[in-house]
């Protein structure tokens, strides 16, 4: 009878009808408690609760019955155990309140507490509640022989740069890249350090990386072909224009990801801003017959093919270039403003350009 009731239970479990299952496995449990089935039923009642995030429920349950007398350690590893499945779920706000209680239940030297700090601050970083996060990584971080210890560097400056607070994510990426044990997480900080010196425009520092990712024999090819985007704006922020282009063509004629479309972008606005309006033109062009899959560079080069339009003295294609891209472009970002913004330049300017003079007309001559 109670294998039957197992069985039972089984199959209702395997057909997602938990509360049914439950109820089979509980007579076992009930019914038959010296029975071999019973703790493979008690076993199942845990995994379902568990998998729900529940560990209060089956254990307050458990210690109703003659075969659930468990330890406080078990009963601490059950309840990890629930909130990690929560966080594998994505439950976020379920992870947070499933730790909370895992912390008021087991308050001194509890043994899962690096893996349940992760697992809230990840949650709460997808909470946007970062300020707190930032309080779980830190327990972390305080203690280098955790095998949370480099998840968390690189968790806290992933939210960093996000944030776009590029000072702090390096904090965190140079402490990875001093003590990681993996080459993947050391791969991953000398990427990111790259990174964030561009975008905090640290030339020197940007170009020291560089190197380092070229030369990291774990780099992927891709990583190694955008490095030459890299060491173009590195050069651009030290007025090399001539090394810029070598780098930025580097990356163009490697890859075809979208660091391609930004390095040619570039190229087009070195062109631009020495002048040579026809070469910048023509880089333009190539970048709209060959590199259309990137919607953001596609676009900002129509807006730069509009500055040339206007420096060839030639405002009407200007305007045309720019009503075209303010009325087919869908995206929140600058591209639209900007795009806005130079069209208005351009009708104000000619609003107030003076008249041409009328021609003048030669006498008659007295007949």
């Amino acid at each position: 009878m109670p294998r039957a009731l197992v069985t039972t239970g089984l199959i209702d479990y395997n057909n997602n009808q938990d509360d049914a299952a439950v109820e089979s496995f509980k007579k076992v449990v009930q019914t038959y408690p010296s029975a071999p089935e019973a703790k493979q039923a008690l076993k199942q009642i845990e995994k379902i609760y568990t998998d729900k995030g529940d560990a209060q429920t089956f254990i307050n349950y458990a210690g109703t019955t003659p075969i659930g007398n468990y330890s406080a350690a078990e009963q601490e590893s059950i309840m990890a155990t629930a909130a990690n499945n929560l966080y594998l779920k994505g439950d976020w706000e379920g992870t947070v309140s499933a730790v909370g209680a895992y912390y008021d239940k087991f308050k001194n030297k509890p043994i899962y507490e690096k893996q349940m700090r992760f697992i809230r601050a990840q949650a709460l970083v997808n909470l946007n509640r970062t300020d707190e996060a930032v309080q779980d990584y830190a327990v972390i971080l305080n203690d280098w022989t955790s095998a949370y210890t480099e998840k968390s560097l690189i968790a806290i400056s992933k939210m960093y740069i996000s944030q776009k607070k590029y000072n702090e994510a390096v904090v965190y990426l140079k402490r990875l890249e001093t003590n990681s044990e993996y080459k993947a997480d050391y791969t991953f900080a000398i990427n990111n350090l790259l990174l964030c010196y561009t975008q905090m425009e640290m030339a020197d520092d940007a170009l020291h990386y560089v190197q380092l990712v070229r030369e990291n024999e774990k780099s992927a090819e891709e990583d190694k072909y955008k490095t030459g985007l890299y060491a173009g704006k590195a050069y651009l922020d030290k007025g090399d224009t001539t090394a810029a282009i070598k780098e930025l063509n580097y990356t163009v004629n490697n890859t075809k990801t979208v660091a391609a479309a930004e390095a040619k972008y570039n190229i087009a606005e070195i062109e631009y801003k020495k002048g040579n309006y026809k070469a910048s033109q023509k880089t333009c062009f190539d970048i709209i017959n060959k590199m259309s899959n990137y919607d953001y560079w596609l676009t900002k080069t129509f807006i730069l093919l509009a500055d040339n339009y206007l420096a060839l003295k030639d405002p009407f294609q200007a305007k045309a270039t720019l009503q075209s891209v303010i009325d087919g472009y869908k995206a929140d970002d600058d591209i639209l403003p900007t795009a806005k913004a130079k069209l208005q330049q351009i009708t104000d300017a000619e609003k107030t350009a003076p008249a041409p003079a009328p021609a003048a007309t030669s006498p008659k001559k007295k007949g």
